[in-house]
This record gives structure tokens, C-alpha cells and sequence, in this order.
């Protein structure tokens, strides 16, 4: 079959970040990009057995039956294991024949012919009384070549979370000439957009304090965006032009400070129509960085957080930020710089101490934390 173009897709999805009434069309490209039948994105709110259903060449007569008795489901129910954005198959978070055995099968998989799905989970849906994310349906035919389509909508996911989330954010604003501007201040991390030479158009202020302070990040004269060790330069500059062609997709670099402390610096494509719509900027390549501030810095306030609200040690609350945001207990020793067993050991009293008990959970409970962090 004959696949969407990359380009094309990404257009429509960030089209619709700017344009709710989009989010239909751009569902669908993005089914034809990955070689499905549907696409849908689901928010539940299961203390109310409520939600919302937004879906792309899916039987739309079908949605308030699904809101209304299978918002909770063998594949909603197992997503949740996973960190947000990982990409999954659904046949395998639940028992195939035990599916299509129940009344979900009959009332809503078997109807549309729907024989798979791929999904991943919208971090900000995430919460102790709240999932949703994005699914792609697909027909026998593409359930034949399943591994193919979750390696293209594994391409998608990150563009897909940032549209919808600079959508739910963009909703709740007033069109004014600030709009860009407090959709960045609402981002939880640290953010800026810059253009293709690397000049900052605009950033929040977490954005801003990493920069003043001069250990990574720096500002050159005419607002150029480079880092305070030469290594590095050509680091954030490759990231940068890599992120703004024609057919990129997003890229993390590492960037060491002086200090010796690590960012994650996330840059990810903005098409002109995005930023042009917001603030009627002329055209050219832009990109959004996110950066995750250092992992060695004392004064993270996400670990404060931790362990303010949780009673974890400082280690703990390190450990709680790294594994949440999906790293495994092997990648988190090695940005620590301990032990596996050192790590399993901390995951386990963080564990304890807040209550959850899987990866996933803890990584919702991080959101809601995150969250708090934002409050005035």
C-alpha cells in the first residue's frame, strides 16, 4: 500500500495544534502515514466514567457507546504500564482470545473490522483518575506487518503529543499578541523557539534561568543560542539544523556543563504555519527546544518536590525524576553514576513511599507533581 509522506503528515498534525476543527484530518493523514484504518485520541476521566473521543475515519455513531461503557477496556487498562509516548501493540497489553470474547469485540472492535490497534499514552492525560492517548486502528492487512507500522507512528508520537498539547494550551488562552509567549510559559519544561541560525524568537522563563546561568547554555550577540564549551557547539548547532529540514524528526543531544552536570536538549520541528498563525512571523525553518534541566543539580525543583511532598532522600528523589521520565534502572545507574543495584534499591523506597508501583504510575504521579510545581 501506498504510505502518507512525512512531511505532509507533520503539516496537517501541527496545523491542527493551531485549529481544533484540524484534529479529524489530521488523525486520518495520520492513519494513512502509518497504514491504518483509523486513528483516534481518548481522554477518560474514570472517576466520572466520562470523557472525550476525537477520531479519524472511525465510526463516529460508535463514540458515546464507547465513552459511556468502554472508556475502561483490556487495552486502555494496559497502557498504562508503559511510559507516555511508548508506542504499543495493543494484542499484546491484554489476552487476544479473551477480547474477543467480550462485549468491547462485539460492540465496538468487531463493527469497524478493526483486528489491531497501536497506541501510546498522552502524558498530560495521565493522572490518578485520568488516561487517554492516541490509537491507530488497523485491518488484518496491516496487523500482518504490525512491527512496521508501530516503527512509523513511534515516528509520529512526539509530534503528536507536542500538537495536542500546544492545542489544549493555545484553547485556553485569549488571542492576543502574547499568544507564543504564555503557550511556552504554560510548557512544563524549560523551552524556546529558534530559527534555523539557532536565534531565540521566543522562550520561557525555566528557559531563561538555565541560560543565566552559565554553565551549558549560552546567548551570543544577536540572541544566538550556543553552549559554553566549544565541544558542545557544534552539538547544539547540528541539533538544530537537523530538527528544521523538510522531512526531520525530533532529536535529543546530550550537552555536559562545566560543572560537569548533563542536559537533555529535545529539539523537535515547528512548520511555518504553527508559529505564523500565532504571531504572523515570516516564513523559514523554526524549531522548539526542550531541555531537561541538569540531572546533577542540586536545585532541581522537580526533586525538591519529591522530596518535599513524599519524604524521599535527595538520591531517591533523582532517581524518581530519571526512571519516571522512562529511563530503565541500567540507564539511570549510568547517569548517576551507581550502582544497578543502588538504583533498584532507590526505585523500590520510592515506591513505597508514594504509593505507586509500576513505572507508568510513577510517571503520571510525576505529571501531577509537575503540575503542582506550575501553580501560582
Amino acid at each position: 500500500m501506498a504510505f502518507a509522506s512525512y512531511r505532509s503528515t507533520l503539516e496537517i498534525i501541527y496545523h491542527a495544534a493551531r485549529d481544533p476543527s484540524g484534529w479529524s484530518n489530521a488523525l486520518e493523514q495520520t492513519a494513512d502515514y502509518v497504514g491504518g484504518t483509523g486513528a483516534l485520541i481518548a481522554h477518560h476521566d474514570l472517576s466520572r466514567n466520562e470523557g472525550s473521543l476525537i477520531v479519524g475515519r472511525l465510526r463516529e455513531d460508535l463514540s458515546e457507546l464507547y465513552l459511556r461503557r468502554y472508556g475502561r477496556n483490556p487495552f486502555s487498562v494496559g497502557i498504562v504500564r508503559y511510559p507516555p509516548g511508548s508506542v504499543q501493540i495493543a494484542g499484546r497489553l491484554a489476552d487476544p482470545a479473551a477480547v474477543r470474547k467480550s462485549a468491547f469485540h462485539a460492540d465496538i472492535l468487531a463493527p469497524q473490522r478493526i483486528v489491531e490497534k497501536l497506541m501510546f499514552a498522552h502524558a498530560p492525560f495521565m493522572t490518578q483518575t485520568h488516561t487517554g492517548g492516541f490509537a491507530v486502528t488497523l485491518d488484518h492487512r496491516g496487523a500482518d506487518d504490525v512491527e512496521r507500522r508501530r516503527r512509523r507512528m513511534a515516528r509520529l508520537a512526539p509530534h503528536l503529543s507536542t500538537a495536542l498539547e500546544l492545542n489544549h494550551l493555545v484553547a485556553a488562552l485569549a488571542t492576543s499578541g502574547r499568544q507564543l509567549q504564555a503557550v511556552l510559559e504554560a510548557m512544563p519544561l524549560a523551552a524556546m523557539i529558534v530559527d534555523i541560525r539557532g536565534r531565540i524568537e521566543a522562550l520561557n522563563a525555566a528557559c531563561e534561568d538555565i541560560l543565566s546561568r552559565g554553565d551549558c547554555l549560552r546567548v551570543e550577540p544577536g540572541l544566538i543560542v550556543t553552549t559554553v564549551d566549544p565541544a558542545n557547539a557544534a552539538a547544539i548547532a547540528a541539533l538544530i539544523t537537523s530538527a528544521s529540514g523538510p522531512d526531520s524528526a525530533s532529536r535529543v543531544c546530550r550537552l555536559y556543563g562545566t560543572s560537569g552536570a548533563l542536559l537533555l536538549v529535545k529539539g523537535s520541528p515547528l512548520p511555518d504555519s504553527v508559529v505564523e498563525a500565532w504571531e504572523g512571523r515570516p516564513h523559514g525553518g523554526r524549531v522548539l527546544l526542550q531541555i531537561i534541566a541538569p540531572f546533577g543539580d542540586r536545585d532541581n525543583p522537580l526533586d525538591r518536590s519529591w522530596r518535599d511532598l513524599f519524604g524521599l532522600t535527595r538520591s531517591e528523589a533523582r532517581t524518581a525524576t530519571l526512571f519516571g521520565r522512562g529511563l530503565s534502572a541500567v540507564e539511570t545507574a549510568d547517569r548517576l553514576g551507581v550502582s544497578v543495584t543502588t538504583v533498584r534499591t532507590h526505585i523500590a523506597h520510592c515506591f513505597s513511599k508514594t504509593g505507586v508501583h509500576s513505572q507508568a504510575a510513577l510517571a503520571r504521579l510525576m505529571v501531577a507533581v509537575q503540575q503542582l510545581d506550575r501553580r501560582p
